[in-house]
């Protein structure tokens, strides 16, 4: 069996990257590929698309990267945050669910 994910802790800026996702200079890393996420679905929240008017504002207006007041709309009550990482589009939240055609978690 596999131990549990618990979220990833956010920073004081609202980003976050969990400790089972290595240290990358790479755009693109494969989530399915990293050994502690094996046997979990994923799924994306934007910031653009969850974020309220004001945040958004302050973000892509402003250009301020402070994230921290994003209050991520949870996919579902399973879904387990593990990485709010800046992107081209603006911030996403990237959520791992397990899997339940996978082995069981603790």
């Amino acid at each position: 069996m596999r131990e549990e994910l618990k979220d990833a802790v956010r920073d004081e800026c609202g980003y976050a990257c969990h400790n089972v996702i290595p240290e990358s200079d790479d755009e693109f890393i494969d989530l399915s590929k990293i050994d502690g996420l094996s046997g979990y679905k994923f799924e994306k929240v934007y910031f653009s698309d969850d974020a309220s008017e004001a945040l958004q504002d302050n973000y892509f207006g402003n250009g301020d990267p402070d994230v921290s007041g994003w209050q991520i709309t949870r996919p579902s009550q399973y879904a387990i945050l593990i990485a709010v990482s800046d992107t081209e589009d603006g911030p996403v939240a990237y959520f791992a669910f397990p899997d339940e055609k996978s082995e069981k978690v603790n």
